[in-house]
């Protein structure tokens, strides 16, 4: 079970040959195995990763030996050099991953394995958050549809009620790392005959002035019912509703689709 990095990680193993028969079940929150960085990146990753410890590329082994303070020190400069956490995600290595995960999936790799997956109505607001209010990065939305840009974003500004160009970003985001890549997760799981649930969380957090909604994160106090931490009150406000703690299928909370 994980959220987010860590569904990510669940959604590689599933593709992962020798993780074949090691579990039954699976809950992916807001993640699959997507985030795959390069064979050049991981590369200067390892590189950069000796570097700092003092070690050679023939020391490979002394890794073992490192402190776990020394790499919890390291982790951050190297996410900073190299691109937060595609730093560290998995690659298609032709032997541990064969193939990129979702191709594995469809394939039958993970067959056996009951699935529960599902995502946030709102997961990028959290991100979009952090750098101010949501505005559209159109660099960014050139790059994903290229000349079909103005296009989509006018598509998903025309389904919102409020028609924000803004907020219609944070779906194109949303669906574009989150809801996509879990529905193709599922949808691989389904054609080899698996038991596959999926959910939506939709509860609009009034934290930060409601500039969460149903943000990335929000429903993790939720699923361990820790509402009353104070961790958890920063996403989801002094008063949150309780009735979603314990009850998955609460009216308003989301949607479990089976």
């Amino acid at each position: 079970m994980g959220e987010s990095a860590g569904a990510m990680s669940i959604g590689t193993l599933l593709g992962m040959p020798a993780a074949q028969g090691l579990f039954q079940r699976a809950v992916l929150q807001s993640g699959a195995g997507s985030d795959l960085t390069t064979h050049p990146r991981a590369k200067k990753v390892a590189q950069a990763l000796l570097a700092k410890l003092g070690l050679e590329t023939s020391q490979l082994s002394a890794l073992a030996d490192v402190p776990l303070e020394a790499l919890l020190k390291i982790q951050p400069e190297l996410g900073r050099e190299f691109g937060g956490i595609q730093a560290f995600s998995p690659m298609i290595d032709g032997e541990t991953l064969p193939q990129h995960p979702s191709a594995m999936i469809a394939q039958g790799s993970a067959a056996k394995v009951a699935i529960l997956a599902g995502t946030n109505r709102d997961e990028w607001r959290l991100f979009a958050l952090m750098s101010g209010a949501p505005k559209v990065d159109e660099e960014q939305l050139k790059r994903i549809f290229g000349d079909e840009a103005k296009l989509a974003l006018a598509m998903y500004t025309e389904a919102r009620a409020d028609k924000s160009p803004g907020l219609a970003w944070i779906d194109i985001m949303s669906d574009l790392v989150f809801r996509m890549p879990e529905i193709r997760l599922a949808e691989g799981q389904v054609r080899q005959g698996a038991q596959v649930w999926m959910y939506r969380f939709d509860w609009e957090s009034p934290a930060f002035g409601g500039g969460l909604g149903a943000a990335h994160a929000v429903e993790v106090p939720f699923v361990w019912n820790t509402l009353d931490t104070e961790i958890a009150r920063r996403f989801t406000g002094d008063s949150p509703t309780r009735t979603a703690a314990g009850r998955p299928d609460a009216r308003g909370m989301g949607r479990l689709y089976p």
